[in-house]
Parts: structure tokens; sequence; C-alpha cells
């Protein structure tokens, strides 16, 4: 046996320091991730498993008991008394993903962690409530945070927002920003509420939209597409809330719509999201409909155009097919190898 070999076979390395030097290389968390799978001989799966199910349920039941159910219930014990348990709680979760991290078990530890970050909004809440900073009584009960808008909210929201960041750039889970997705939604109505007021709302909401799609971009730049979903996803809510904001009548509104599902369809072709092109076709589809039943009654002109328009554009997409299979096969030819999407989160 060589020397060469013996060295091979006597290198063991930890998944901590594994981790610790692919993220100085800037490795991306998915390739991290399939690259310790292939290197430390674990099967690899093309299913959710018994064990994924279980890491993944028990990640949900825990976010709506300590983000939902917790909410509803904590009034009963006071603001004070409230502020001491969800420290604790916060408290004792992060010790226990901190525990799973330690042994290597950083995908139930990433998805307990967004835990931490559902207990967050009603941790400020109790604390806002218990030094007296909350000044907004009709929405002194934590129950209306799902409800209601109110200016208020926003320290809320921007206060998640900041340990969301912290807690995902520890643990890297991409499920860790479903609470930032939310957050981020809500973001968009209270923070408007807050700058903006009811008349200039549309405007800031507008911005924190662009901003959570421009992030969401970022990310997926980066390599992080499961990440960048949920930014995707709440900024597209976002905009949809927008929409409904704008202070113009209603055929204005809808065009408005209908350009916006334009562009979430081609952004959805330009990006491989799904997400977009839900949207989008959910836009655009208000807006013919809006034409269909209010400005043409229901013609028959316009039911035969619309069909022409759907056939110019099943067409459109044979012939981007076809364009996109001769690149790849030209990429083939010049030994580039077949092109690789990315997926379509």
């Amino acid at each position: 046996m060589s020397m060469q070999t013996q060295l091979d076979r006597d290198v063991r390395v930890s998944r901590r320091s594994f981790d610790e030097a692919t993220a100085q290389l800037g490795v991306p968390s998915e390739v991290q991730e399939a690259l310790w799978v292939r290197l430390s001989g674990r099967p690899t799966s093309g299913g959710l498993g018994l064990q994924s199910v279980a890491w993944y349920g028990g990640a949900a039941v825990s976010l709506v008991a300590m983000g939902l159910f917790l909410g509803t219930s904590w009034a009963t014990v006071g603001s004070g008394t409230g502020l001491l348990l969800c420290l604790l709680y916060l408290g004792a979760f992060l010790g226990a993903c901190e525990v799973l991290r330690g042994r290597g078990h950083r995908v139930p530890a990433g998805l307990l962690a967004a835990t931490v970050v559902a207990l967050v909004p009603l941790t400020v809440f109790a604390a806002q409530e218990t030094f007296a900073l909350w000044t907004d009584r009709t929405f002194g009960d934590y129950e209306s945070f799902f409800d209601y808008v109110s200016g208020q909210w926003a320290f809320i929201e921007i206060a998640t927002l900041a340990v969301s960041v912290g807690v995902w750039t520890r643990y890297r889970a991409p499920f860790l920003l479903l609470p930032t997705a939310v957050a981020g939604w809500f973001a968009t109505m209270d923070v408007a509420a807050a700058i903006g007021g009811e008349a200039g709302s549309a405007p800031v909401s507008a911005l924190v939209t662009a901003a959570l799609l421009s992030v969401g971009f970022l990310l997926d730049r980066r390599g992080l597409r499961g990440e960048g979903f949920w930014l995707h996803l709440s900024g597209l809510a976002s905009l949809a809330w927008t929409l409904g904001r704008v202070d113009v009548d209603t055929g204005e509104r809808m065009l408005l719509v209908g350009l916006a599902g334009a562009a979430a369809v081609a952004a959805g072709v330009h990006l491989e999201r799904r997400v977009h092109l839900s949207f989008g076709a959910l836009f655009v589809f208000a807006t013919l409909s809006y034409l269909a039943f209010e400005v043409f009654g229901g013609s028959p002109m316009f039911a035969l155009s619309l069909g022409a328009v759907g056939v110019l554009i099943v067409v459109g997409g044979i012939r981007l097919d076809r364009s996109g299979r001769s690149s790849e096969r030209a990429s083939v030819a010049r030994g580039a190898g077949p092109s690789q999407p990315g997926g379509w989160g």
C-alpha cells in the first residue's frame, strides 16, 4: 500500500470542520450539503423519507404552537410574565438548536431555529407592553397582529427580520426564511402605514416590495435558491397588496394588475421561478376577467380574440423550447455540456 493511500485512509474530517472550510471558500449551502452527503458515503434519496417527514412535521408543529397559539393565550398571564416566558422559550429553543448543530444534525437544527424567529414578534410585543412603549391601545391585543394594519407593528416586523438574518447566518436552512417571508409581507403594510399613512401607503409599500424581490434575486445569484423562494413569495404577495392600495379607478388598477402580471411571467421565465409564473398568471387572469365581464360585456368577439392570443402564446412557447434545445445541442457540440437550469422553485 502506498504512502499516499495510507494518508488518504487516515484523514478524518468532522462535519463542523467541513462546514467551516466550505463556508470560508464561499460554497453555497445546497452544494455544501450535497458534497458532504457524497463524501460521507450516505445514500441520496429521491423523495421524502420518514426522517424528513418527522423533521419538517415537528418543525411545523413547533412553529405554529410558538408563533400562533402561544400568541392567542399569553395575555391571560400578563405582559411581564409573558415576556419572561418568551425569553425562556427563546433560550430553550436556541439551546436545542445548538445541541443539534453540535452533533452534526444541521437540518433539524435549522428547521427548529425557525421557531426562534417565530417567537420574536411576540417577545417584542410583550416588551413593548411591559415597558409601556405600546401606545396604540386599539390594537393592544396581540391576536390583532394577524388581522389589522398598524404602524406600530412595524417595530415588531423589523426586529423579526433582523433576528432572522442572524439566525439564518448561523444555521443556513432555507425553511428559516418562512417566518421571515411572513414578516416581510406584513412589513409591507405596517411600515407603509407608519411612514406614509393612509394616503402614502402605496408608494412606501412598493418600495418594501421592491426590496423583498431584490433580496430574493440576489440570493438566486448566489446559488441560494431555496432561501430565495421565500423572499420571492413574500415580495409577490406584497405586490398584490400594493396594487390594491393604489389610489386610482378600477380600470386603471386592472391595467396595472395586467402589466404586473405580464412582468411577473417574464421574470418567471428569466429566473426559472414557478412562483412568479403562478402570480403572473393570476394577475393576468384577473385582468382578462375584468375586461371580459366589465368592459366588453361578454362579447363573443372578445372570447375569440382572447383564444387567438392563447394560441399565439402556446406557439411562442414551442418556439422558445426549440430555441433552447438548439442552444443546448450547440453547447454540447462545443464540449461545454448540457445547461443546468438549477430548478424551478
